[in-house]
């Protein structure tokens, strides 16, 4: 997550009041400076929507929907319309101190395999929706995940200055395995949760947004999306013009920028 940020824990009903009230001597105190938000964990007496009128929330219905995509025998296709609060400031996560068993003993529907939660962590990087909280050590743990956090202040940045960012999750792949995000004309966003190399020749995006070169932000290698006699358009270009369609290895995340098309030459 960006800037400065507290954490205010909710448990229950009972404590609204005092939440609202902490939450809004912190606005006033910091003068605006200090930007807090409400650990809510959905339970029988408490919900998401009781708090958002007071700050942002955690968002624990998203990180259900990715728990149980990300998770071995899941399914990426159940994330194009995600579970989430309909809150754009919400904080998202793939992990967080409440769901680590290494460091919780009663932790919240835990991850079997911590890959799988930094494949989820890249994906919350990726959405244009939410503010992303990324626990400090899986910047380490996950090379993907820097690249991640480049790519959404690189978005952020374009779409301040007026570019399409518009977050898409497309239907051009139809794998339980690995989905593809667009975003907007400027970028887009690839995972592939599965432990094999997912290789497709021909990959057409002639319904998206998506058109011109790209650069991966970790490999640094550019893709080119073209249109063939002025009609369909595909991916011509993986890596080098000696292929198109896409490659990806198992258990990676790539994020891509546009960039002036001579950078695929």
């Amino acid at each position: 997550m960006f800037g400065r940020s507290i954490s205010t824990t909710s448990t229950n009903c009972s404590g609204l009041a005092s939440t609202a009230f902490a939450s809004i001597h912190i606005d006033q105190r910091s003068q605006g400076r200090a930007w807090n938000y409400l650990e809510v964990i959905t339970d029988q007496d408490t919900k998401p929507r009781f708090y958002t009128w007071v700050a942002a929330t955690t968002d624990f219905l998203l990180y259900d929907a990715m728990k149980q995509a990300f998770t071995f025998g899941g399914d990426l296709r159940s994330l194009r319309v995600a579970h989430a609060i309909e809150d754009p400031r919400s904080v998202t996560f793939g992990r967080n101190h409440d769901n680590i068993r290494e460091i919780n003993d009663h932790a919240i529907n835990p991850y079997g395999d911590p890959t799988d939660s930094y494949l989820a962590t890249a994906f919350v990087l990726a959405r244009e929706k939410g503010t992303p909280l990324v626990l400090n050590w899986d910047n380490a743990d996950a090379p993907f995940i820097p690249a991640g956090v480049k790519f959404r202040r690189i978005m952020l940045k374009r779409g301040q200055e007026g570019a399409n960012v518009k977050e898409n999750i497309l239907a051009v792949i139809d794998s339980p395995t690995v989905l593809m995000m667009e975003r907007g004309t400027e970028g887009f966003f690839v995972v592939n949760k599965g432990p094999d190399t997912f290789d497709i020749p021909v990959l057409d995006l002639t319904l998206t947004d998506l058109e011109g070169c790209y650069r991966e932000l970790r490999n640094k290698f550019t893709v080119a999306v073209e249109r063939r006699d002025n009609a369909r358009k595909y991916l011509t270009r993986w890596g080098t013009w000696n292929r198109g369609g896409m490659q990806i290895h198992g258990r990676e995340a790539l994020f891509f920028t546009r960039e002036l098309w001579n950078q695929c030459r």
